[in-house]
C-alpha cells in the first residue's frame, strides 16, 4: 500500500522540496520512463502495477534527490545507473584487481592477467596494506572499496607496489611486489596450480567468453586432467553468450532453457545449435552464493546433458536477465528485461541450484584447501567409469530376489530410462538380492535419486559399486 501511495503523492505534487533538476538530469528522467514503458519485465509481467510513459515520466521527474538509481529501483530492485566505464558489479580497477562484497566484507578477486595474478596470487584476498600504508577496504561498499584501491594503486609515479595480504586462512599475512603490466583481463581464465588445472569464468561477455572457454577446455582435455569450471564468482553477464558457452558441450537439439519477456507471453525455447561437442566426459562445477543470473543459466544448460556434478552451496538464484539502454547524458540505465526458465519451463527466481556434494563456505576457499577435496570427488567418480560410460548400481531394499523385470518396468515407465541402459546384476555375497545397474547412468541421477512416482525404495540411489565386484548379469 505504502508504494502506491507514494507513486501518486509524487504524481500529483508540483514540486518536492522546492529542488529543481538540471535540464540533463530531466532528459535522462524522461528516458528512462520511456526505457521502462517499453521494455521493463517488472511491470509487463505485473498487471497491478502496468503505467503510461506519462505516468512515468512524471513520477521519475518528481522523485526527491538527484538519484535517478533511487527512483529506477522503486520498481525493479536491479535496476541500475552506470557510467560507460562501469558494466559490471564487480568493480575493477586498470590493472585487474576486483573488489567484491561477501558477508559483510570487501576481498580482492585478482584476474590472472593483471598484476596481483601475473605475480602468482589467484585466490581471494584481503589487503593488510599497499607500500606500507594499512588498507581496511571493510564497511566501504564495493564501489567505494574500488575508488580507495585505485587511488594507491593507479599513480602514473609508480611502476611497482609492495602488497601485503591475508587469504582466509587465520595467522598468514603475506607480501608481494607487483608491477605494472598493462595487462588485459579476460572472462575464462585457465588458473594452474600444484594440484592441477581448472577453467575460471568471470563473466559471461558477448562474442568472448564461449571462444575463450572453447580454447580452455581444448587445452585441459589434451592435458588428460578432469575438466573443473570454477562459477564462484561469475555473477552473470550476456544471457546469449551463456547459452553458446553451454552449447560447446550440448548434442545438436537439445532444449537449454527458456526465455520469458512478459507475462501471458509465450516462453522462447533456446536450444543448442552445435552440430559437434568439444566435451563429453564427466564435469566438475565450481559454485556458491555468487553464482547468480547468467552462470546459473550456464549451469542449469549443461546440467540437461547430465555428466555435470555441483560442488559447494546454493546459488543465487536471481533467474532474472537486465538488459543497458543508454540515456542522453551518456550514462547507462540497466533494468530487468526477462526471466530465465529452465528446460522444463520451471521458475527458477528465488530458487537456487543445490550442489550434488556440498563444500561449506567454498567462495573464500583456497585452491590448496578445495582442489584436494575435489581430486578425491573426482577419483571416486572415476571408479564408476569403464569405457567412457557410467556404471552405477543400487539395491532394491525389501523386494523379493529376481524381481529385476519389475524394476525395469518401473524405470523406464517412470523415468524414461531406454531399456537397453538398464541391467540386473547379482552381487558376490549378497546374494538373493537384486543390483540394479544402469549404464550411462549420470542422466538419471537427480530423477532417480528424487523421484516420488517409483515404489521401490532404494538403500542410496548411486553408491558407487566397484566394477571388480559386478558378476555375469542375470539371465
Amino acid at each position: 500500500m505504502w508504494r502506491l501511495v507514494l507513486f501518486f503523492c509524487l504524481l500529483t505534487a508540483k514540486s518536492v522540496y522546492g529542488q529543481e533538476h538540471s535540464v540533463a538530469e530531466l532528459a535522462d528522467r524522461h528516458e528512462a520512463a520511456s526505457i521502462f514503458a517499453r521494455e521493463s519485465y517488472v511491470l509487463q509481467s505485473q498487471n497491478e502495477e502496468r503505467r503510461s510513459a506519462e505516468e512515468l515520466s512524471n513520477f521519475f521527474e518528481r522523485w526527491p534527490g538527484e538519484s535517478l538509481q533511487a527512483a529506477a529501483r522503486y520498481f525493479d530492485q536491479y535496476a541500475r545507473v552506470m557510467d560507460p566505464v562501469s558494466t559490471s558489479n564487480v568493480l575493477r580497477t586498470t590493472r585487474g584487481i576486483e573488489v567484491f562484497s561477501y558477508v559483510q566484507n570487501n576481498w580482492i578477486l585478482p584476474r590472472l592477467d593483471g598484476d596481483l595474478g601475473r605475480a602468482g596470487v589467484t585466490d581471494p584476498i584481503q589487503l593488510r596494506s599497499v607500500d606500507g600504508n594499512n588498507v581496511n577496504l571493510n564497511g566501504l561498499s564495493a564501489a567505494e572499496a574500488a575508488q580507495v584501491l585505485g587511488r594507491f594503486l593507479n599513480q602514473p609515479e609508480l611502476n611497482s607496489n609492495s602488497i601485503r595480504y591475508q587469504t582466509n586462512v587465520p595467522g598468514r599475512i603475506r607480501l608481494v611486489t607487483i608491477e605494472t603490466s598493462g595487462g588485459v583481463p579476460q572472462s575464462v581464465e585457465l588458473v594452474t596450480s600444484h594440484n592441477g588445472s581448472y577453467i575460471r569464468i568471470l563473466d559471461f561477455i558477448s562474442g568472448e567468453t564461449a571462444r575463450q572457454l572453447s580454447f580452455a577446455v581444448s587445452s585441459i582435455a589434451l592435458s588428460g586432467q578432469a575438466l573443473i569450471i570454477d562459477l564462484r564468482f561469475s555473477e552473470g553477464g550476456d544471457l546469449f553468450e551463456a547459452y553458446d558457452a553451454a552449447d560447446l558441450f550440448l548434442q545438436d537439439g537439445i532444449t537449454m532453457g527458456f526465455i520469458r519477456q512478459g507475462e501471458g507471453l509465450e516462453p522462447a525455447r533456446v536450444s543448442s545449435e552445435t552440430p559437434e561437442v568439444i566435451y563429453d566426459g564427466p564435469i566438475f562445477v565450481l559454485a556458491g552464493p555468487m553464482t547468480a543470473s547468467a552462470a546459473e543459466a550456464f549451469l542449469g544448460a549443461i546440467r540437461v546433458g547430465g555428466l555435470v556434478t555441483i560442488l559447494g552451496e546454493e546459488t543465487f538464484g536471481k533467474c532474472l536477465v537486465q538488459s543497458g539502454f543508454p540515456l542522453p547524458s551518456g550514462r547507462i540505465l540497466s533494468i530487468t528485461t526477462f526471466e530465465i526458465l529452465d528446460a522444463t519451463q520451471s521458475e527458477c527466481v528465488g530458487e537456487t541450484l543445490s550442489p550434488d556434494v556440498r563444500l561449506e563456505n567454498i567462495t573464500l576457499q583456497t585452491a590448496d584447501q578445495w582442489q584436494p577435496r575435489v581430486q578425491q570427488i573426482i577419483a571416486e567418480d572415476r571408479s564408476i567409469q569403464r569405457d567412457g560410460e557410467f556404471l552405477v548400481c543400487v539395491a532394491a531394499r525389501g523386494n523379493e530376489a529376481n524381481d529385476s523385470a519389475r524394476l525395469i518396468a518401473e524405470l523406464e515407465l517412470s523415468l524414461g530410462i531406454a531399456a537397453e541402459h538398464i541391467r540386473s546384476a547379482q552381487l558376490e555375497g549378497l546374494t538373493g538380492q537384486d543390483y540394479l545397474c544402469l549404464e550411462q547412468a549420470r542422466p538419471y541421477q537427480n530423477a532417480l535419486s528424487s523421484s516420488e512416482r517409483l515404489s521401490i525404495s532404494f538403500d542410496e540411489a548411486f553408491s558407487p559399486v566397484p566394477l571388480a565386484q559386478i558378476v555375469t548379469p542375470a539371465p
